[in-house]
């Protein structure tokens, strides 16, 4: 792309009023090649410049750098796991063999709820725009026609992004940037396939709201899944790995499922935590054996928390964090009117439901249950809607591979036992139709 735009400033200086105009003209379009290249580079960040703290799984881990090693992509990866369980950090120490990496962060963005927010989030990960936005200034007269007719022959001009246009419209335009962007990098890679570009999308879940919007947003939701496939599967221009807490989320992207590849992210083993917590032992701070056992029954193999141990040297008080925050997190449950109907219905009686049924399940060989999403929704008495809602907030889990939902994480589990579930408190709050202030 860029040979062919090069070769045809070339003739635009010819063509435009001889030396004076075609030389300014040509070094404008070299100046902003060169910001291109700058602008490419900050694109596509390389992951083994990071300094990134992931210990153990390597099991899985290989099983992603196997697909990602693969001469032929087979489309979509996605991986899910719990919510706060360590999916990014060992998505980007996969990453760190690969040179190019495009990573789109939305963690950070509640909900992608219109089609301008995603354009808007593509172009600003891709920094879409500042390569062609200098011929927004030249687009009048005679001299935009000139333009026009001698570029076309070598190169498509995107479009560039116009309140007037359509947002469907926007969003192919910014898809054909993207593409032309991804070949570029192709180039600059041959035909090594461990330099093949990614492309990390990390919480994808917030698609979720675009995906139920108008038909507008639903159209833009296909075209934007279609086009992941095209540039993974069809053109094997890059990988594609989209992320979530929420094992729903690619249920929503309307792409064949054969074309998707998914995996869940483990638990941490009880030699893992070990593991991340040894530089703990050698400060003397915790005991090899009976510190680890104690973590491992408190928060089971749940990442997140295990980490925070490295920073605490009191086990006790951490875990009374950890139940603090969870306590918390059921308190904005029980405040919650998702699905608030003329009877005075909360999200917490349908959440106290759903516990509920992980609460006899429980035992001690199994601490921390996985139920069938079938088991739940009929003894629970809960819609589907009412679960999806749940996982896609974080509140509950669900494992694609088994169909099964688990609790949050066990901490949360093991505060509902202790603090909300009892038949005193249930019948006072399903009697009152209101909630009550948990202490």
């Amino acid at each position: 792309m860029l040979r062919r735009f090069q070769q045809s400033t070339k003739l635009v200086s010819l063509l435009i009023g001889g030396g004076v105009c075609g030389g300014i003209f040509s070094v404008q379009v070299y100046s902003q090649l060169d910001q291109f290249k700058r602008r490419f580079k900050k694109v596509f960040i390389s992951e083994n410049k990071k300094e990134i703290f992931c210990l153990g799984r390597e099991a899985f881990k290989n099983r992603i750098k196997e697909k990602l090693n693969h001469p032929n992509p087979s489309g979509i990866i996605f991986i899910t796991g719990r919510k706060n369980s360590g999916k990014t950090t060992v998505i980007q120490s996969v990453l760190r063999e690969k040179e190019y990496v495009a990573h789109i962060n939305w963690r950070s963005i509640d909900k992608i709820s219109n089609t301008q927010k995603l354009i808007s989030s593509l172009n600003s990960a891709f920094e879409i725009g500042s390569f062609w936005s200098f011929l927004k200034d030249i687009n009048q007269g005679l001299i935009w026609r000139i333009l026009s007719f001698c570029f076309l022959p070598f190169v498509e001009i995107p479009k560039t992004i116009s309140s007037a246009e359509k947002d469907i419209e926007n969003l192919r335009s910014t898809l054909r940037d993207i593409k032309s962007i991804l070949i570029y990098a192709n180039k600059l890679s041959g035909s090594d396939v461990k330099s093949r570009p990614v492309i990390f999308i990390d919480e994808v879940g917030s698609l979720g709201t675009l995906a139920n919007g108008n038909t507008e947003d639903r159209e833009a939701v296909g075209l934007f899944a279609h086009w992941l496939v095209e540039i993974s599967k069809d053109q094997k221009l890059c990988d594609v790995i989209l992320a979530s807490h929420d094992g729903f989320a690619v249920s929503s992207l309307p792409v064949d499922r054969a074309y998707v590849t998914s995996f869940v992210l483990p638990e941490l083993t009880k030699d893992e935590i070990q593991t991340v917590l040894a530089p703990s032992v050698r400060k003397g701070t915790m005991n090899s054996t009976t510190d680890m056992d104690s973590i491992y029954q408190a928060v089971g193999g749940h990442a997140g928390h295990v980490a925070g141990f490295r920073s605490h040297d009191s086990i006790p008080d951490t875990l009374s964090q950890y139940a603090l925050s969870e306590m918390q997190t059921l308190k904005t449950i029980f405040k919650g009117k998702t699905f608030c109907n003329i009877f005075g219905c909360f999200d917490g009686q349908h959440f106290t439901s759903i516990m509920k049924q992980f609460e006899r399940e429980r035992s001690e060989d199994v601490p921390d249950p996985a139920i069938s999403q079938t088991r739940i929704m009929r003894q629970a008495g809960v819609s589907e809607e009412v679960i999806q809602y749940f996982v896609s907030e974080g509140y509950l889990f669900y494992n694609p591979a088994w169909d099964t939902l688990q609790s949050r994480n066990k901490v949360m589990l093991d505060v509902f036992i202790e603090k909300i579930s009892s038949d005193k408190q249930i019948a006072f709050w399903r009697n009152k139709l209101q909630m009550w202030d948990v202490q």
